[in-house]
């Protein structure tokens, strides 16, 4: 048992380094390295802490910091009639934890948060979220509508 606990730990080392040698070989052309972040279960969010005061370094902004045209842009989310997209639809299949299905007449359907999809009947279930993407729906362009049951009568 000790002895394939060992064969598995080097094996994992071993494509550790067999992974990194193929990154080095991706980046050594382009002038990139590893910036090694802290393994700590908050990886990502540090890794883009990382690349926006790398950014912050080698840009001058004239512009309002990101941070400052963040959140304008929820004000202006909130406040205003700005149209959302695919980013809005994907901050909020994750922020209600809801799986959101987009039928399109235009476009192919698009389905968000399938992690969150409920075995409860299908898509007109209670855990889904139905709408309707219209791209020519009025002059003013595209526009969202809510899918529901057919009433039956």
């Amino acid at each position: 048992m000790e002895q394939r606990i060992k064969e598995e730990q080097s094996n994992t080392i071993n494509d550790r380094v067999i992974e990194s040698e193929k990154l080095e070989k991706k980046f050594e052309p382009l002038g990139l390295t590893i910036s090694e972040i802290k393994s700590d279960g908050h990886c990502l969010y540090r890794a883009a802490e990382d690349q926006l005061a790398h950014m912050s370094q080698v840009e001058e902004e004239s512009d309002d910091s990101l941070m400052e045209r963040f959140e304008k842009y929820c004000k202006e989310v909130e406040s205003t009639a700005a149209w959302g997209g695919q980013l809005e639809i994907w901050a909020l299949t994750h922020c209600l934890r809801k799986h959101i299905m987009i039928f399109s007449g235009s476009f192919p359907d698009v389905e968000m948060g399938k992690e969150y999809k409920a075995d409860d009947g299908g898509l007109a279930s209670k855990s889904s979220i139905l709408l309707s993407y219209h791209r020519h729906a009025f002059g003013l362009g595209e526009h969202y509508n809510s899918v529901v049951q057919n009433s039956v009568k």
